[in-house]
């Protein structure tokens, strides 16, 4: 039997941290257009560099199978991924036709998931249409196309490569993100066509960019913390996008 490396018996042994999913098409190979449950692997590998155990969670109608909470059984935390628009039924508002795609399934199942997250207290890391579930979820808004409806000169959907950041956000002090990263004016990646208009209730302000649109809340209860920006895309290279999954697998480990 090989002897484990250290780092192997580090990720080993660390929490479990779960990961949700979304649905598409087989593109190509054998099979074109069956459908798939995936994630990007950015998503796996910062979990993984940070020590935590990935745990991929299927999604699946919660309203048919009412299991949500029996999957997070035996988990120590939750990254809510990036994806698909938010439905504005979500939030009060009639579907425009700059909105993007969305899943209504997704949204259900999501929205259920995050709640059961938070019923059993385990933290929660939510990026990009994380971050604005986490704001529907609180009763707030989105504005469903920054370029429409308020106009800027920050790219917030850049055309650069996506392991690069694109602008900077003002961190607030005194948070969880100052924790991760320090109170600083932090360079991101960024890819989003939407954003928080009114905020949710229980969330505070973390961090907002050079526009005045807020980029990342905390809970006011609970460990929960969520950002606009892609954090999994350059953590590779840039150590405070790894420090926000360190940051939550050292929370989960607690």
């Amino acid at each position: 039997m090989t002897r484990s490396t250290s780092r192997d018996a580090r990720v080993a042994s660390g929490p479990r941290i779960a990961i949700s999913t979304t649905t598409g098409q087989e593109l190509s190979g054998p099979l074109p257009g069956l459908p798939r449950t995936n994630v990007s692997t950015d998503y796996v590998d910062a979990v993984l560099a940070a020590g935590g155990v990935p745990v991929m969670l299927p999604l699946f109608d919660p309203e048919r199978y009412p299991i949500v909470d029996d999957q997070l059984e035996g988990v120590d935390a939750l990254v809510l991924t990036g994806g698909q628009d938010i439905d504005p039924s979500r939030y009060g508002q009639e579907r425009r036709p700059e909105c993007g795609e969305s899943l209504p399934v997704r949204d259900a199942y999501d929205l259920r998931l995050l709640e059961a997250a938070r019923s059993r207290g385990i933290p929660v890391l939510a990026i990009c249409r994380g971050f604005q579930l986490v704001n529907v979820a609180g009763g707030g808004t989105l504005v469903q196309d920054l370029p429409t409806d308020r106009p800027s000169e920050v790219a917030h959907w850049q055309s650069g490569a996506p392991d690069q950041p694109t602008h900077t956000v003002s961190v607030t002090p005194g948070g969880l993100l100052a924790q991760a990263v320090g109170e600083v004016d932090l360079a991101v990646v960024s890819y989003h066509h939407q954003g928080v208009d009114q905020l949710g209730r229980g969330l505070v302000v973390e961090a907002t960019a050079p526009d005045g649109l807020v980029e990342a809340v905390r809970a006011e209860q609970g460990w929960l913390l969520a950002v606009q920006w892609h954090p999994e895309m350059s953590h590779r290279h840039d150590r405070r996008g790894l420090a926000l999954f360190e940051l939550l697998v050292s929370a989960a480990s607690g």
